[in-house]
């Protein structure tokens, strides 16, 4: 009778395209089911891969959805109090990976119109030359679902970089400190 060891064998430790990584996530795999669903292809992998997170419908996948929350997590400090998703386009993203962390979290976007010349908030729009109302594309974001608490300490997470001045000044007007800026496409890089 044989023993039972208690380390895995190095087959098991590797995945399709190469090892994985010490969560046992193969991000090449990944990588590759992420371009598999691609429908608009980029001149290269990196902006097909760009294409296909920026395209909300790869988040209908729930194995896709798993793996990719188990990524963004592994990176969260455990400073974190709270994810925040920088766009609607990141909801289910940001639901997956506070379902794996425990983290509540919040999504933030535009501020949302309800007639032509008002909006649901404090009433700031602009008047476009054809008369349609927009809001002022240099607001500060709302915070659509989910809510945040001055002081926190935040992590940023989304599918693609979304960086934008007046993001940088709501987060600093409510004195967060952002412990990490977490973007899919950077980690599948």
């Amino acid at each position: 009778m044989s023993t039972p060891t208690t380390e895995a064998p190095a087959r098991a430790r590797m995945g399709r395209d190469g090892p994985r990584d010490s969560t046992g996530l193969d991000l090449m795999e990944l990588r590759a089911d992420l371009l598999a669903t691609s429908v608009t292809p980029g001149d290269t992998p990196e902006k097909t891969l760009a294409r296909t997170l920026d395209d909300p419908g790869w988040v209908v996948r729930p194995s896709l959805l798993r793996r990719a929350a188990e990524v963004l997590a592994r990176e969260l400090p455990r400073s974190v109090d709270r994810l925040i998703a920088p766009r609607p386009a990141d909801t289910a993203l940001i639901t997956a990976v506070s379902l794996h962390t425990g983290l509540p979290f919040a999504v933030l976007g535009a501020e949302v119109q309800t007639e032509p010349g008002t909006s649901a908030g404090d009433g700031s729009t602009t008047e476009s030359p054809e008369g349609s109302s927009t809001p002022p594309s240099d607001d500060p974001p709302v915070v659509l679902l989910g809510e945040v608490h001055g002081l926190e300490t935040v992590a940023v997470v989304g599918a693609v970089p979304f960086e934008t001045p007046a993001l940088e000044r709501w987060i600093a007007d409510r004195r967060l400190a952002v412990a990490r800026r977490s973007i899919l496409s950077t980690e599948l890089s």
